[in-house]
């Protein structure tokens, strides 16, 4: 997921820039 938000079990949303 690029520039998005992704939802891990037991773990809280986090946002991803791997599209810097």
């Amino acid at each position: 997921i690029v520039g998005g938000t992704e939802v891990t079990p037991g773990e809280i949303p986090y946002q991803l820039s791997l599209q810097d």
